[in-house]
């Protein structure tokens, strides 16, 4: 009997995987393959978000409820600078710095689908 790995999910630094869960946002291995290349994603990523660079980029079959269809779709995450560096709430709430902010490209068509970014107060880094 032959053993079989389990395949490592697709990973961004400085974006983990629980942290992503509790946005009830999932990155699994992807088992097609994708039509958009990698630079074309991270185009219109960064083109959608003038001023920003480029941090990590991969391929993941995403699943976000009410953004994406139930069974998920093939994505390029493209992780880039925060177009803003803090969020914050009503005039004179503390100043939150954005830790991590990603740009979901369907990897069949090349559309920008949605973004999502991460701001704690408690982060280091």
């Amino acid at each position: 009997m032959t053993a079989h790995a389990t395949p490592t999910p697709p990973s961004l630094n400085g974006v983990s995987a629980e942290n992503l869960a509790l946005f009830r946002i999932t990155l699994q291995t992807p088992h097609e393959s994708a039509a958009v290349t990698q630079e074309a994603a991270v185009h219109t990523a960064l083109s959608h978000f003038p001023g920003s660079q480029l941090r990590d980029d991969v391929l993941a079959h995403a699943l976000k409820p009410y953004r994406l269809p139930a069974t998920g779709r093939l994505c390029w995450v493209v992780s880039i600078t925060p177009p803003m560096a803090t969020v914050s709430g009503p005039p004179g709430s503390k100043e939150i710095p954005v830790r991590y902010f990603l740009v979901f490209i369907d990897a069949q068509t090349g559309q920008f689908l949605f973004f999502h970014y991460f701001a704690d107060a408690n982060a280091t880094g």
